[in-house]
């Protein structure tokens, strides 16, 4: 099946504080549902989408490796929240802060993905580390891209799932200020 997919501008999308962007996919990651404001946002039709693979809306800089760690975290009933950059019909992108879970009945399995807006810190953070993955995966392979990421984790200490929960998740003001106190003085010993 041939995707009709648009060529990457470099325009964002502004991202409505107050909605929620939800879509639903079948086990093979094909589209089963998308609510209203996913359709407003990705600028698709509810009958262009359905069907369709999810990576329809997937933009040319997330790196593989992510949706390599996605799947892995989610086979093992863990529910996941990415940073995701996706790409509209129009060519322009969005950012979504995006908790991804496995529903389960007695039919069948479905995977949901709800999506709200991400932070411009969470974006320029994770972004950085996007961009380094996906390097690495055009100079190399998706292996040497999810060995980087593995270290880059292990330096910082984190599983995959703690890291992104950590850089997407807004800390109150003290805890930042009391962070930076703690980082000050350790740097001054």
């Amino acid at each position: 099946m041939n995707l009709y997919r648009p060529l990457p501008i470099d325009i964002a999308l502004k991202v409505n504080p107050k909605d929620l962007y939800i879509s639903k996919t079948d086990i093979y990651g094909n589209i089963i549902y998308v609510n209203k404001n996913m359709q407003k946002l990705s600028a698709y039709l509810e009958d262009e989408l359905l069907g369709l693979p999810h990576n329809i809306l997937r933009h040319p800089d997330m790196p593989r490796a992510i949706f390599y760690k996605l799947w892995n975290e989610l086979e093992k009933g863990n529910e996941v929240t990415l940073l995701i950059k996706s790409l509209a019909k129009t060519g322009e992108f969005y950012w979504l802060k995006q908790r991804f879970q496995i529903l389960e009945n007695d039919l069948s399995a479905t995977y949901s993905s709800i999506g709200e807006i991400a932070s411009n810190k969470a974006i320029e953070q994770i972004g950085t580390l996007y961009k380094k993955l996906l390097k690495i995966e055009k100079r190399e392979n998706i292996t040497a891209s999810l060995l980087y990421l593995e270290s880059y984790l292990k330096e910082k200490n984190l599983s995959f799932t703690e890291y992104m929960d950590k850089k997407l998740t807004p800390q109150p003001v003290i805890k930042v200020i009391l962070n930076k106190i703690k980082d000050s003085i350790n740097i001054a010993a």
